[in-house]
C-alpha cells in the first residue's frame, strides 16, 4: 500500500477513535472498540478500508453537515473538523447501526499497477 494511503487511514483512524472516546458516551466499563482492516484489489484499483465498531450512543457521522469554513483567525478552531477531515480523506465511507453498535467504515483507493498498459 502506498505511503499516502497508509497516512490517510491512520489519520482517519485516530480521529474516529478520538470521537468515540470523547463523544460516544460509552458505559463504564466501556465495551471493546473493534477494528477490522480489509484490503482488496479490483481490475483497475486497490482498496484498503477500516471498520470501527463501538457500543457508544447512536451517531451517524455521514448525516452531519459540514461546518462553515472560518473567514477569520478568530473564527478558526482546531476542534470540530474531524468528521469533515474523515470525509475528505476517504474514497470509501459507510455507516450503519447494527446489534446496538455503530459501524463506521472508511477507506482509500489507489491504482492497480497490474492493470496499467505497457508502453
Amino acid at each position: 500500500m502506498p505511503r499516502p494511503q497508509v497516512d490517510k487511514l491512520v489519520l482517519c483512524l485516530n480521529e474516529a477513535i478520538a470521537n468515540v472516546i470523547d463523544h460516544g458516551e460509552l458505559p463504564d466499563p466501556p465495551p471493546a472498540i473493534l477494528l477490522r482492516l480489509d484490503i482488496g484489489a479490483e481490475a483497475t484499483f486497490n482498496e484498503a478500508s477500516v471498520t470501527i465498531s463501538d457500543a457508544g450512543r447512536e451517531f451517524d457521522p455521514l448525516s452531519t453537515k459540514d461546518r462553515a469554513h472560518p473567514t477569520t483567525l478568530e473564527e478558526a478552531s482546531a476542534r470540530g473538523m474531524g468528521i469533515e477531515m474523515i470525509r475528505r480523506c476517504s474514497d470509501v465511507l459507510h455507516y450503519r447501526r447494527e446489534g446496538g453498535r455503530n459501524h463506521l467504515t472508511f477507506g482509500t483507493r489507489w491504482p492497480n499497477s497490474t492493470s496499467a498498459t505497457p508502453r
